[in-house]
């Protein structure tokens, strides 16, 4: 994000009132901990996939050797 965008969101932070702000960070917590989940869920999804790929290309020399 560039810096622009950063000031702009402050600035609009400014407006708001101390409840405001408290709910926001909470908000934002709980937004940060769901990109955090699925971030690790993409990983192992990945993982996932690159195992089940060299598992098929190693069957797939087994086989051929035969």
């Amino acid at each position: 994000m560039d810096q622009t965008k950063v000031d702009e969101i402050l600035k609009l932070c400014a407006e708001l009132s101390v409840e405001e702000l408290e709910q926001l960070s909470k908000d934002l917590k709980k937004l940060l901990f769901r990109c955090r989940v699925q971030e690790k869920i993409d990983v192992r999804r990945e993982d996932m996939a690159q195992r089940l790929s060299e598992a098929m290309s190693h069957r797939a020399d087994k086989t051929g050797d035969q």
